[in-house]
């Protein structure tokens, strides 16, 4: 039979350790929740200027059609 693993390093250390990481992954996680939401909110602002062009451009060419 094999011999017992011995582990050197309190298990309370190492769920600290794992708790820190956690908590250190959730925090980058919020602050790209966060920079998503300017990201999407600037898109909307691209998008309702794109949709102008769209309808200026469509004027221009009505103007151009009835001339």
């Amino acid at each position: 039979m094999t011999e017992p693993v011995t582990v050197k390093y309190d298990l309370a250390d190492i769920l600290t350790r794992i708790e820190d990481k956690l908590d250190k992954q959730s925090e980058e996680i919020g602050n790209i929740k966060v920079k998503l939401t300017a990201v999407e909110i600037e898109l909307k602002g691209v998008n309702k200027r794109l949709e102008a062009v769209e309808g200026t451009q469509k004027n221009q060419v009505w103007a151009l059609i009835i001339l």
